[in-house]
């Protein structure tokens, strides 16, 4: 599994769970990141996986909510 940024390029890969996907999203994240599998965007994945909405910084990193537990 294979996470890519906005412009389509890899940032990361090698994931085995859409867990494992979304831990490494909330560490490094960045608005637009996506599964190269499925398409769908990370925050959604985290929404899905999770529990919570992903928040996002004015540089576009990921920032997680106070009290969220992944």
């Amino acid at each position: 599994m294979k996470i890519r940024d906005v412009t389509g390029e890899m940032t990361a890969q090698g994931f085995q769970s859409d867990a494992e996907a979304c831990r490494w999203f909330l560490e490094n994240g960045e608005a637009g990141d996506w599964l190269d599998d499925t398409g769908e965007l990370m925050s959604v994945v985290v929404r899905s996986v999770f529990g919570f909405e992903v928040e996002f910084d004015n540089s576009g990193r990921v920032r997680v909510p106070e009290g969220a537990d992944a």
